[in-house]
């Protein structure tokens, strides 16, 4: 994703684009904006995510292509065109990305800070609407700057993933490491879906808590581990609350 936003910047080729592109897109909460309108977006149809996907893969790259109304015809005109689209898209993706407690802060010409902290997300969300709907969170906890990160190895981080799993459903868990975030969703009927934000493909739901921490431990935090085996743990978890 955070490519296609390179080459729309890129092709647009203005001196506001490229600023934009330089302050956020460099590696500073892509994938914490990422999963959260992700999450927003469910609120809405849970194919949302999937569908918007596609149609940003579909563009070929030009500036030709931006007018192209052929590839939004399926959002039933709420968009004039591709490039409509995808503005809106980087927006609210920009809007979203956050840091966490220990992040250099990303500022503007003035010294401004740009991106939110963690735990200020439920004002975050209160700013804006989701395709015309209000959307609260609910039950918001984050471990995120209240204390230390937990430094856990294998074991213990598969035992507080079975912890938070035995949550409420549709509550969403976002997993942190130093470098990186992913998000679970619990889903009816013991299933639970994993979002990865770098994924070419829509992970299937997994059944087994287990399994899927497993599967975190391994594609998240196994290469920045300490000699002792340990990595860095933080989450937020929450649901949603929808007011039309």
């Amino acid at each position: 994703i955070i490519g296609r936003f390179k080459e729309f910047i890129k092709v647009k080729s203005c001196e506001e684009s490229h600023e934009r592109a330089n302050i956020f897109c460099t590696g500073y909460g892509q994938c914490n904006g990422i999963c959260f309108y992700r999450a927003c977006l469910d609120t809405k149809d849970p194919n949302r995510w999937q569908s918007y996907i596609e149609v940003i893969n579909l563009w070929d790259g030009t500036l030709q292509g931006l007018k192209n109304t052929d590839l939004v015809e399926r959002f039933d005109g709420r968009f004039r065109d591709f490039e409509d689209f995808f503005e809106s898209f980087m927006n609210d993706v920009i809007w979203f990305q956050q840091m966490n407690h220990e992040s250099e802060e990303v500022t503007n010409k003035s010294g401004t800070a740009l991106l939110f902290k963690q735990w200020e997300r439920p004002n975050q969300l209160a700013c804006v609407s989701i395709e015309d709907d209000t959307i609260v969170l609910q039950n918001f906890v984050t471990s995120v700057g209240s204390f230390e990160p937990y430094n856990l190895n294998r074991t213990e981080f598969k035992a507080k993933i079975e912890e938070l799993g035995q949550l409420e459903e549709e509550t969403y868990i976002e997993i942190f490491s130093d470098f990186h975030l992913s998000q679970i969703k619990i889903l009816p009927n013991n299933q639970y879906r994993y979002f990865e934000p770098n994924a070419y493909f829509e992970i299937p739901p997994f059944d087994d808590l287990d399994l899927l921490a497993e599967y975190i431990w391994e594609i998240q935090f196994k290469k920045h581990l300490s000699e002792e085996g340990r990595g860095n743990f933080f989450y937020n978890r929450y649901k949603f609350e929808v007011r039309s």
